[in-house]
């Protein structure tokens, strides 16, 4: 059987518009981080899931619940971990004019943990380590 480029092409594009399953363990890390915002949770889109107004603010106020309501913050990550089966938001809070990093790990819509790190969230272009030792199977999904 022969295929046009043409063909060809239109089949690239449907397997490109095609959402990942981010519980499907045969896609690469790197495979869903590039498919982002195209990735589904048990066929749920992810960022139906968890950028909704309620998750969001459900995560804000976990992290301003150890802070207090006069820190700022800005949600600035998303990663799933696998063996955990759960969600990890980060986001960048301001606290008495210095930066650091706060997490919240979320499961089935519900916050489960939430803490702030030592350090920024990203430092040097790179995710803070503490996230990585939290969750070492991590799969970032969304950067900012």
């Amino acid at each position: 059987m022969k295929i046009t480029k043409r063909q060809l092409r239109r089949i690239i594009q449907e397997q490109i518009a095609a959402p990942l399953e981010v519980t499907d363990n045969s896609h690469e890390p790197e495979e869903l981080s590039r498919a982002w915002p195209n990735v589904t949770y048990k066929g749920q889109d992810v960022m139906e899931l968890m950028y909704n107004d309620p998750m969001v603010d459900r995560a804000q106020n976990a992290i301003l619940d150890i802070t207090g309501d006069g820190t700022d913050l800005q949600e600035a990550y998303l990663g799933y971990s696998p063996s955990k089966d759960v969600f990890v938001m980060g986001f960048d809070v301001w606290e008495a004019g210095t930066m650091v990093g706060g997490i919240v790990e979320i499961n089935q819509n519900t916050v489960i943990n939430a803490e702030i790190l030592n350090r920024a969230l990203y430092g040097g272009g790179r995710l803070n380590p503490e996230v990585k030792e939290n969750y070492p199977d991590i799969i970032g999904l969304r950067y900012d």
